[in-house]
């Protein structure tokens, strides 16, 4: 299902609008506050900590922690699953300087509601040179990567069984 941006796009220029990095692009570093996980409390960029380690990091605009919840479940067990090849999974949840301590409670809530000790869930203001670095101006974005270059990319992720299934073929291929 193509959203309004893209068919915009597409009657102007002929061409879907590019959204976030693409594949092949390298991953920029970016600092956001750590509110679960196992770097929570800090303030660690994921793309600088682990840089040659495989990783999934999920950006996410508004809704709600539930919104991310079959995503998250994913990544938590994909970290566990993939343990001997030091996996590491982020959910970047972009937030007004405003509403950051609040959307930080709510997503810690959510960690402890849904068991999840091995996602990071992250705050980063929208303000911040990482959102504009990532050129992340969606609903969702999720990247795929291994030593800093994307190997998948999922636009505006409906998290339905089909698109879960091939999110886990792709982890499974950065873990090999």
């Amino acid at each position: 299902m193509m959203t309004a941006t893209v068919l915009v796009s597409l009657m102007l220029t002929g061409v879907p609008k590019e959204v976030g990095l693409k594949v092949g692009d390298t991953m920029t570093a970016f600092d956001p506050y750590h509110v679960s996980g196992p770097t929570a409390g800090t303030y660690t960029c994921p793309v600088c900590e682990y840089i040659n380690l495989p990783m999934v990091q999920m950006w996410v605009s508004g809704g709600t922690p539930e919104d991310i919840a079959p995503v998250a479940r994913l990544l938590d067990k994909a970290v566990g699953k993939y343990a001997a090849k030091e996996l590491h999974t982020f959910v970047i949840r972009t937030v007004t300087p405003q509403n950051r301590d609040d959307v930080a409670q709510s997503l810690q809530a959510f960690a402890q509601l849904q068991n999840l000790n091995r996602v990071a869930l992250t705050v980063l203001p929208t303000t911040d040179h990482g959102v504009s670095d990532h050129k992340f101006t969606g609903k969702s974005i999720i990247y795929v990567y291994v030593r800093r270059k994307i190997t998948a990319k999922f636009v505006d992720f409906v998290p339905t069984q089909a698109n879960l299934s091939r999110l886990s073929q792709e982890i499974a291929k950065i873990c090999r």
